[in-house]
């Protein structure tokens, strides 16, 4: 994962301001970058979701980290954000403020879904990252029921052995209501999850609970893709 060099407050359309904007500064200050901020020319009601997206990537850098609010209040509303747009096109750091953000006063640990697979706990790193930051620490959840249960034990004890983090295990079906029920009881400064989008689709492909964490978190989310090599 390439190291992030700046970040960057997406603003000046729908749902991308305010709080955005906040968060980008305390970022930028407890992680000694600059801060860029980038204003969309054209009249935001003149472009469409993809095409205002499109602006926004185009702005960015593979070692952004871009900051954007989501206006989409449920995973089950079939519409997509720019925030979610964004995330599947460029493919780098996205931190994502979504309509059931509430910032101030959370100073509890930062929540790393992780499931086994190594696209997973490619999170680990930036969020160490963030917690330096911001002095905290990093808790690793794994959400299994049935018969996953036993094997997700046995993950996150060796999980635990070689990432140094704590670890908790969920039993529970629904994985975006639990994390959410997590972040919510542990006061989480933020959620960090990777996700791998499709650039060459004009609809987001990151996974439902990638999109449902952006959507229903109660802090804010740093989603992390894969970003493109520089030439």
């Amino acid at each position: 994962m390439r190291s992030v060099t700046e970040v960057v407050a997406a603003l000046d359309a729908p749902g991308l301001a305010g709080e955005a904007q906040l968060l980008a500064e305390d970022v930028a200050r407890r992680r000694d970058l600059p801060l860029r901020i980038v204003h969309i020319e054209a009249e935001p009601a003149a472009l469409s979701t993809t095409e205002l997206a499109a602006a926004i990537v185009g702005e960015l850098r593979p070692d952004s980290l871009v900051v954007m609010e989501t206006d989409r209040a449920s995973r089950w509303s079939g519409k997509y954000s720019v925030a979610e747009h964004v995330v599947d096109r460029w493919g780098g750091q996205s931190l994502v403020v979504g309509p059931a953000c509430v910032s101030s006063g959370r100073t509890g640990p930062i929540v790393v879904p992780v499931n086994g697979s190594a696209g997973a706990e490619r999170a680990i790193g930036p969020a160490a990252e963030l917690a330096a930051a911001f002095e905290v620490e990093v808790v690793l959840i794994r959400v299994a029921s049935g018969d996953a249960v036993g094997p997700a034990r046995d993950y996150l004890a060796a999980l635990t052995s070689s990432s140094g983090h704590r670890t908790h295990l969920i039993e529970a079906t629904d994985h975006v209501a639990a994390l959410v029920a997590a972040a919510d009881e542990l006061a989480s400064r933020f959620i960090v999850i990777s996700s791998r989008g499709d650039r060459t689709v004009t609809r987001p492909t990151m996974s439902r609970t990638t999109s449902g964490l952006a959507a229903e978190a109660p802090c804010p989310v740093l989603i992390v893709g894969e970003p493109p090599e520089i030439a």
